[in-house]
């Protein structure tokens, strides 16, 4: 419904638009000149249609109207807008290419991040229908592959990776008593980082991307607290009180699927690689080497522990 209803909106302001143009320039030049030049389906010529610009009054009421949406994706209470909110998140997507009729991408990437900053922390349910929300953004033909959406995106996941998003909820651990819902939302948000990863190394100028590979350096840290978590859990459910694995190998076959969790660990030590597969050694030294300066060693510690239990040894060198 929001996708007609806004292409409907649109149109008929651009139309409004065009006739106001029309109307000036015919006033200056002849009827015969500009009769011959109309569409059948239209009263206005072609080029005058597709010149036309949205009034300032409907480009004002659709700032007003972002304004809204972002008001209601932060309520709290009551209860019940939950669905809506999370219905608010699922179909927010569609509304990208109307408005790219009417706003240069750099507008539209301002409005998206206005509206997925906006959403309320805790909930599982809105918690992934923001993840989805990233998902149908970075799809969108309009924003793919640019640096600026990936750069936001890997943000975005390695905040929810963070427990950034829960609010003291507890929902994205993958322990005893979750009910599945943390093993669920972590995936989701694997998936999609998998997606931004891939885009990244479709950008064939990674010089003029620095931004988003730094965004992947730094959520090497998020994915070292869920590899670590998962092994954990994993090796609760197995009785194996060993960290990891001693059969994991430089390639990360010796990763044995158990159950759900061994899937799991086998996700996110492909997303770890494919992480290390696109960024530089010197972004990764950079960061390490900040981590060592800012004292955090606990941080240094598990990025240290996942890149050598995947063999991947060779980052850590220097």
């Amino acid at each position: 419904v929001w996708h007609y209803l806004f292409r409907f909106a649109i149109q008929s302001n651009l139309l409004y638009s065009a006739s106001l143009t029309f109307h000036h320039t015919s006033q200056t030049t002849t009827s015969s000149s500009t009769s011959s030049t109309s569409s059948p389906t239209s009263p206005f010529p072609p080029h005058i249609l597709q010149s036309a610009k949205p009034t300032q009054d409907f480009l004002d009421s659709i700032n007003d109207f972002i304004h809204l949406l972002t008001q209601l994706l932060s309520l709290t209470h009551p209860p019940h807008l939950i669905a809506t909110q999370t219905l608010i998140l699922q179909h927010f997507p569609s509304l990208i290419p109307e408005l790219s009729r009417i706003l240069p991408p750099e507008d539209i990437i301002v409005i998206v991040e206005k509206v997925v900053n906006s959403v309320r922390k805790g909930v599982s349910g809105v918690q992934s229908g923001r993840v989805n929300c990233i998902r149908g953004v970075m799809r969108s033909d309009l924003l793919r592959d640019r640096g600026e959406v990936l750069e936001r995106v890997v943000e975005w996941c390695g905040e929810a990776l963070n427990g950034e998003w829960e609010d003291g909820m507890g929902f994205m651990s993958v322990g005893a008593g979750t009910g599945g819902k943390g093993r669920e939302y972590m995936r989701l948000c694997l998936d999609v980082l998998a997606e931004g990863v891939e885009g990244f190394s479709r950008i064939s100028e990674v010089d003029g991307n620095q931004g988003v590979e730094g965004a992947l350096v730094r959520l090497l840290v998020p994915l070292s607290g869920v590899y670590a978590e998962v092994w954990e859990a994993l090796n609760a459910s197995t009785g194996d009180s060993r960290r990891v694995s001693s059969s994991a190998s430089s390639d990360g076959g010796g990763i044995v699927p158990v159950g759900g969790h061994g899937i799991e660990v086998g996700e996110v030590g492909v997303l770890v690689q494919a992480v290390l597969g696109v960024v530089s050694e010197s972004a990764l030294s950079a960061y390490l080497q900040q981590l060592v300066e800012d004292g955090d060693w606990e941080r240094v510690g598990d990025l240290n522990w996942v890149v050598e239990s995947l063999g991947r040894g060779e980052y850590l060198d220097e």
